[in-house]
Parts: structure tokens; sequence; C-alpha cells
């Protein structure tokens, strides 16, 4: 294989690859919308995975509770951390959205188009930007939580066993 192709093969398959993160992520992030038409029994479905999507959000209220009540949190510690999680929750939100708005234009691309390598790269690095800016934003507010809890708090939420 000549050098061009070599690189363009490559380019390929970063665009695959990009295509297929970016599906596998946003459907992991996809929310539970409970249409109006549904039976109760659908809608109770619904209800129970949307609660289970909440369980799954590393920012939920369902999850503080869980956290306050093992470590021991004060109401005021517990105040302040419903605030920095609601505030999480938002700005997560608002990226997890970012990354959905990403996933049909990927879809949508034409591999034979002259350009394709480019758009999938530009694409690419957009979903790159949006995932370092949650891990970043999850950083933040782990490191104000910890600000929040005493050494015995820490030691004790670092004990506790960690879900993937």
């Amino acid at each position: 294989m000549t050098k061009i192709k070599t690189k363009s093969a490559k380019y390929g398959a970063l665009g695959v690859a990009a295509i297929l993160s970016t599906a596998v992520a946003t459907a992991s992030f996809a929310e539970v919308e409970p249409d109006s038409r549904q039976s109760h029994k659908t809608q109770a479905q619904g209800s129970q995975a949307q609660q289970r999507m909440d369980m799954m959000n590393p920012y939920s209220e369902a999850m503080l509770d869980r956290v306050a009540q093992q470590l021991q949190l004060d109401e005021p510690t517990k105040a302040k951390a419903s605030k920095l999680f609601a505030d999480a929750r938002q700005e997560r939100k608002e990226v997890i959205e970012g990354l959905r708005s990403l996933r049909e234009p990927i879809q949508n691309l034409e591999p034979s188009s002259g350009d394709y390598v480019d758009q999938v790269a530009e694409l690419a690095e957009k979903r790159g930007d949006l995932m370092m800016r949650l891990d970043v934003q999850q950083a933040e507010t782990r490191h104000a939580f910890y600000a929040m809890l005493t050494d015995e708090q820490i030691s004790k939420l670092e004990a506790l066993p960690q879900r993937s």
C-alpha cells in the first residue's frame, strides 16, 4: 500500500471508531421519556427505567441520600452537597445534550464524500472536547465534595464499593 492509501485507511478507521463510540456514548446516556399513549404497565416500566437512570447518575439526589446516610453528613453539609450536585447535574445534562446533538450528523456522513475524513475528524474533535469537559466537571465536583468532608468521612467514602 502506498503512504497515501495507508493514511486514508487510518483516517477511515478513525472515522468508524468515532461514529461507533459516539453511538455507544449517546445510547448509554439516553433518557427514558414515557409516552402519554402508553398503558399504565408500560408507564410503570418507564418509571422504573427512569429510576434506574437516576440511580446511575453520579449526581442524583438518591445517590446523595445514600452517601449522606453512610457518611453521616450533617444537614448543612448535605445541603451544600445537594446544591453542588444539582449544579453538576445541570452541567452534565448540557454536555450529554451536546453529545446527543453530534450523533445524527455523524450517522449522516457520506463515506464517499471527498471531505468525509475531515468531517469525521471535526465531529470527533467536538465529541472529544465534550468528553473532556465531562471528565473535568466530574473531577471538579468530586474535589469540591471532598473539601466538604472530614478526614473520617473521606476514609469511609473511599472504603465504599465503587460502581462502574
